[in-house]
Protein backbone atom coordinates (compact mmCIF):
# COMPACT_ATOMS: atom_id res chain seq x y z
CA UNK A 1 0.00 0.00 0.00
CA UNK A 2 1.56 3.62 -0.97
CA UNK A 3 0.09 6.47 0.91
CA UNK A 4 -0.44 10.08 -1.34
CA UNK A 5 3.20 11.56 -1.92
CA UNK A 6 5.06 8.51 -1.46
CA UNK A 7 7.27 7.19 -4.26
CA UNK A 8 9.50 4.20 -4.40
CA UNK A 9 12.36 3.82 -6.45
CA UNK A 10 14.71 0.75 -6.98
CA UNK A 11 18.09 0.68 -8.45
CA UNK A 12 19.14 -2.74 -10.07
CA UNK A 13 22.79 -3.65 -9.56
CA UNK A 14 24.65 -6.99 -10.77
CA UNK A 15 25.08 -8.04 -7.53
CA UNK A 16 21.76 -6.70 -6.07
CA UNK A 17 19.03 -4.26 -5.65
CA UNK A 18 18.86 -1.25 -3.43
CA UNK A 19 15.65 0.42 -2.71
CA UNK A 20 14.47 3.83 -1.44
CA UNK A 21 10.85 4.88 -0.11
CA UNK A 22 10.26 9.17 -0.22
CA UNK A 23 7.21 9.94 1.90
CA UNK A 24 6.72 13.41 2.07
CA UNK A 25 4.32 15.02 4.91
CA UNK A 26 2.88 18.44 4.32
CA UNK A 27 3.40 20.43 6.79
CA UNK A 28 2.28 24.04 5.32
CA UNK A 29 1.89 25.21 1.72
CA UNK A 30 5.15 25.64 0.89
CA UNK A 31 6.78 22.62 3.88
CA UNK A 32 7.04 19.51 3.52
CA UNK A 33 8.63 16.87 5.82
CA UNK A 34 10.84 13.98 4.09
CA UNK A 35 10.65 10.58 5.47
CA UNK A 36 13.06 8.10 3.15
CA UNK A 37 13.94 4.63 3.95
CA UNK A 38 16.72 3.17 2.31
CA UNK A 39 17.47 -0.62 2.29
CA UNK A 40 19.89 -3.34 0.05
CA UNK A 41 20.15 -6.52 -0.38
CA UNK A 42 23.60 -6.39 -0.89
CA UNK A 43 27.03 -6.08 0.57
CA UNK A 44 25.31 -6.75 4.06
CA UNK A 45 28.63 -6.97 5.84
CA UNK A 46 29.92 -3.54 4.31
CA UNK A 47 29.13 -0.32 6.42
CA UNK A 48 26.33 1.40 5.26
CA UNK A 49 27.61 5.00 5.38
CA UNK A 50 28.86 4.91 1.73
CA UNK A 51 24.88 4.34 0.56
CA UNK A 52 23.54 6.46 2.80
CA UNK A 53 26.33 9.43 2.07
CA UNK A 54 25.84 8.77 -1.40
CA UNK A 55 22.06 9.10 -1.44
CA UNK A 56 22.10 12.18 0.92
CA UNK A 57 24.50 13.85 -1.57
CA UNK A 58 21.59 13.20 -4.41
CA UNK A 59 18.85 14.40 -2.16
CA UNK A 60 21.09 17.60 -1.29
CA UNK A 61 21.36 18.16 -5.22
CA UNK A 62 18.01 17.88 -5.78
CA UNK A 63 16.97 19.58 -2.70
CA UNK A 64 18.91 22.93 -4.07
CA UNK A 65 17.17 22.82 -7.47
CA UNK A 66 13.79 22.59 -6.01
CA UNK A 67 14.27 25.41 -3.52
CA UNK A 68 15.31 27.58 -6.28
CA UNK A 69 12.16 26.09 -8.43
CA UNK A 70 10.36 29.78 -10.32
CA UNK A 71 7.16 29.55 -10.15
CA UNK A 72 7.17 27.81 -7.21
CA UNK A 73 4.02 25.86 -7.73
CA UNK A 74 3.68 23.90 -10.49
CA UNK A 75 1.58 24.24 -13.49
CA UNK A 76 -1.89 23.31 -13.98
CA UNK A 77 -1.58 20.63 -16.73
CA UNK A 78 1.24 18.51 -14.84
CA UNK A 79 2.09 16.77 -18.30
CA UNK A 80 4.38 19.97 -19.54
CA UNK A 81 6.18 19.07 -16.41
CA UNK A 82 7.47 15.40 -17.86
CA UNK A 83 11.30 16.21 -19.17
CA UNK A 84 12.54 12.67 -18.47
CA UNK A 85 10.97 8.97 -17.75
CA UNK A 86 11.38 9.79 -14.04
CA UNK A 87 9.50 12.84 -13.45
CA UNK A 88 6.60 10.54 -14.33
CA UNK A 89 6.80 8.98 -10.91
CA UNK A 90 7.77 12.70 -9.46
CA UNK A 91 4.34 13.80 -11.06
CA UNK A 92 1.81 10.44 -9.46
Amino acid sequence: MFFPFTAKLTVSYPHGKLQVLNTVGPISAKEAQVFVPICRNFDKDAPVEETLDFNHQVFAEDKELVESQCPEELPIDLQSEVHIRADKSSIA
